[in-house]
């Protein structure tokens, strides 16, 4: 009976991994392509999961200083050298709690806090300027150095993040809530107090004036997949033969 059952389940596996090599990938999919890392390319750990399961960001330097930067799910690394990128068509890939996705939003940060006038974002938050001062009062040393990017505080030493604040716990008066966590949408901070407004992050670039909150993935989605499903997808290809391309399906 248990040798029934496990012949059944390898049987599954492998329908599973041969319809990932003969799917039709469309741009409503994100697409992974087998990968192997090159020996030389500079790896950064992003996120660790369960099941040995990781995402790297591999650096892979060019002459004339040109490099590529891709985004690689792969299990057992670092004894395992092969797993799947991210094809992201020049789109910016982005990660968040529950999410993978690729925006239309290359070289900017589309998430965070952003303080809206006449429909645009404004050039600073309100009072970011006093935190800013505060924590120059705090980290005196030539060693530190103070970066504000959308309402995300990050002081450095000698290289290395020492110190992350975030605006809203700041101005809600709170450190338990956990900014990046929150669900997929937009979010309005009224009188110290943050409400969801909209499931559609974009809808940031429709409100006249006030200070929103668009959690991790960002605004400017063109793909968006659940991070488990792509996790569990390629956990399945590696325990069989590696198939040359999966696709997670996309969702809005």
């Amino acid at each position: 009976m248990v040798l029934k059952k496990a012949f059944f389940s390898y049987l599954l596996l492998t329908l599973i991994v041969v319809v990932f090599e003969n799917c039709n990938i469309n741009k409503d999919n994100l697409q992974l392509s087998k990968y192997k890392i090159p020996e030389r390319a500079d790896v950064d750990t992003i996120e660790l999961y369960n099941r040995n399961l990781a995402l790297l960001g591999v650096i892979t330097n060019h002459p004339f200083g040109k490099f590529e930067y891709d985004y690689v799910v792969i299990k057992g690394w670092p004894k395992n050298k092969v797993g799947y990128k991210i094809e992201n068509d020049k789109l910016s890939v982005r990660t968040s709690k529950d999410l993978i996705a690729l925006v239309n939003s290359t070289g900017q940060v589309n998430w965070g806090w952003f303080y809206m006038t006449n429909k645009k974002p404004g050039a600073a938050l309100p009072m970011a300027r006093n935190v800013m001062d505060s924590l120059m009062k705090i980290y005196t040393s030539d060693s530190f150095f103070i970066r504000e990017t959308n309402g995300y505080f990050s002081v450095y030493s000698n290289g290395k993040v020492v110190k992350r604040l975030n605006y809203g716990n700041l101005v809600l008066g709170s450190d338990r809530l956990d900014f990046d966590s929150l669900s997929y949408g937009l979010y309005h901070l009224e009188t110290k107090v943050l409400k969801k407004i909209s499931d559609k992050p974009d809808d940031l670039f429709i409100q006249n004036e006030g200070v929103f909150f668009v959690p991790p993935p960002g605004y400017g989605i063109v793909i968006k997949v659940q991070k488990q499903n792509a996790l569990n997808i390629v956990d399945s290809a590696t325990k069989s033969f590696y198939p040359k391309k999966i696709i997670v399906n996309s969702f809005f």
